[in-house]
């Protein structure tokens, strides 16, 4: 990066982390040696509010899971952040495995989506990472969590 730098070549510095805010990002890497401006840099959190415009998930309940900086990206992005245990949930965010006790909301998440699916609901998955926000137009990161046919 150094290199590029001080050969006035532009570019971005992409991250799949959506567990840290753009300034606790930034914080972290010039704390690696890596002096970064927002301009140069995209993590997949960032996307969040252009995949929830795209896909109309803007008011819809939303599990979390990742940290406080995950839901702010949600948040953000028009989401209703609900509790794992909230069946209401429209939407499930799988941004990081860190900031909550992982197996009890595990066991949440897990519940709310069997019963999502035996009373036939739609929820969608989301996993976000800049590869899968950069798939083809045709494809999606969300996967439709559909009851499978009697």
């Amino acid at each position: 990066m150094r290199r590029l730098q001080a050969a006035g070549k532009h570019f971005v510095f992409v991250s799949n982390d959506a567990s840290r805010s753009v300034e606790t990002a930034l914080a972290r890497y010039a704390g690696l040696g890596f002096e970064l401006t927002r301009e140069q840099f995209l993590c997949s959190g960032m996307m969040l509010a252009d995949y929830y415009a795209a896909h109309r998930l803007q008011g819809k309940a939303s599990i979390v899971l990742g940290t406080a900086d995950t839901a702010a990206y949600v948040l953000s992005a028009g989401g209703r952040v609900v509790a794992p245990h909230d069946a209401s949930a429209e939407v499930l965010v799988l941004g990081d495995d860190m900031g909550y006790p992982l197996l009890e909301t595990l066991n949440d998440v897990v519940s709310v989506l069997l019963s999502r699916l035996d009373a036939g609901l739609h929820t969608h998955l989301v996993l976000p990472t800049p590869i899968t926000f950069f798939r083809a137009p045709r494809s999606t990161t969300a996967l439709p969590l559909e009851p499978l046919p009697s």
